[in-house]
């Protein structure tokens, strides 16, 4: 079965020493699109500095892509059709957290650079807007104007907004200032799992009407409340699932595993010598869950959603001179 998974952090991972582009985990069983998070918006960390690593990590994944022939880089649509075609897995390249990203000539460069998706912040605020530590504070004021500049030159290029790690405000803002398909990486559902990372019931509503996708996350504290590391189990991801089945988001999830990224706290139940969409894979069905709805979920919607993001995609030529 084709795979899609919409966030990992694999790259700062791999530029550590501690695993390679391609894992026994992750993207190794089956014609695999995976999207690749740059996470490079570390608190207290300063612009330049993140900056210098933003560079670093995508010459590192270019080199690192380079040097695997099981996998290519693609910029598009088309570039994914090709890859699999040829029976290779494809790779696309995200922004985790653009607080260093502080024109739009920046922002274009990366677009060049092959970046096709920019997570607006991490769970600080940034000068494009408010992460998720500032839900239900009053330092959740939204984007800044020129986070409104930014997001409208995200949706001109085609670079897709990715929502997860921003504040209800500024998914608020975000949604009143765009037009088009918005995305949530790695992001499951609060009514099911009350935290603030998670989606308020109108945000996931309007991603679904939007014909967007909402990749479900893996780490614990945002799948069931009060769980503990010791009792988390894979089957606790089901009643997100559920829920999404409720309310009409069957074409609109996928997977957003966050794999690398939950820093080695997955299931109890779950083992890391093989690919971890498998296992889940086989969870789903075990459960009941259709076919259909799996297929959709596991990679189908995914390309569906990039397939429609190419096909509206307005750009109107790079800018030089902003």
């Amino acid at each position: 079965m084709f795979v899609a998974d919409c966030h990992c952090d694999t790259i700062g991972y791999a530029v550590d020493g501690k695993c390679g582009i391609i894992n026994k985990y992750n993207a190794v069983e089956d014609p695999h699109l995976q999207i690749y998070a740059m996470y490079c918006e570390i608190p207290g960390m300063e612009k330049d500095e993140c900056r210098e690593m933003l560079e670093l990590y995508i010459n590192e994944y270019y080199r690192l892509i380079g040097e695997n022939t099981s996998i290519v880089h693609c910029g598009d649509f088309g570039k994914i059709a090709e890859a699999r075609s040829g029976g290779r897995s494809a790779a696309m390249l995200s922004v985790e957290g653009c607080g260093c990203i502080d024109s739009l000539e920046k922002l274009n460069s990366l677009y060049l650079r092959g970046v096709r998706f920019a997570g607006l912040t991490w769970n600080q605020n940034n000068i494009i807007g408010c992460g998720a530590d500032a839900t239900g504070t009053s330092e959740d004021t939204g984007l800044t104007s020129y986070g409104r500049e930014f997001v409208l030159e995200c949706e001109r290029l085609g670079i897709i907004i990715d929502i997860s790690h921003s504040s209800d405000r500024t998914v608020d803002d975000v949604l009143a200032n765009t037009s088009g398909a918005v995305f949530a990486s790695h992001s499951n559902f609060r009514e099911v799992c009350g935290h603030r990372r998670n989606l308020r019931r109108e945000h996931s509503d309007e991603i679904n009407k939007r014909h967007g996708i909402i990749g479900l996350n893996l780490y614990y504290e945002f799948v069931k409340a009060g769980v503990s590391i010791d009792e988390y189990t894979m089957n606790m991801l089901l009643p997100h699932i559920e829920y999404a089945i409720a309310h009409g988001y069957e074409r609109s999830i996928g997977f957003g595993f966050d794999i690398d990224g939950v820093s080695g706290l997955y299931p109890k139940d779950l083992s890391l010598e093989r690919s971890i969409h498998t296992q889940y894979i086989d969870m789903f069905r075990q459960a009941g869950i259709g076919e259909r709805l799996i297929t959709d979920m596991s990679g189908a919607s995914f390309l569906r959603f990039i397939g429609d993001c190419d096909c509206k995609r307005g750009v109107s030529g790079i800018r030089s001179n902003i």
